[in-house]
């Protein structure tokens, strides 16, 4: 699988998805722009993804993890980074 690139405000609203990204959650960027990623994905709320992303956003440094999800039945590499204002998420699996 390509690597899912996607881009947030600070607030988890959806500012860009790749393709696939779309693939991966199933839904498109056009669908989804503007709306919170947890809105969306509901149960990823509390997550070791969530929490690094919530503490990026907070300003906080470059994160890279690793972790198991179970809706989508897959584990993730991801690197979270807050890049001119917006979180930049890359997530391999």
């Amino acid at each position: 699988m390509a690597q899912s690139v996607a881009i947030y405000d600070r607030d988890s609203r959806i500012v860009y998805m790749n393709p696939a990204t779309e693939r991966l959650f199933g839904f498109t960027f056009l669908e989804t722009k503007g709306q919170r990623l947890w809105d969306r994905l509901p149960e990823a709320v509390g997550n070791p993804f969530f929490k690094a992303f919530e503490r990026v956003a907070a300003g906080g440094p470059r994160e890279t993890l690793e972790h198991y999800y179970p809706p989508f039945d897959k584990w993730f590499a991801n690197t979270v980074e807050l890049v001119d204002g917006h979180v930049h998420v890359v997530a391999c699996d």
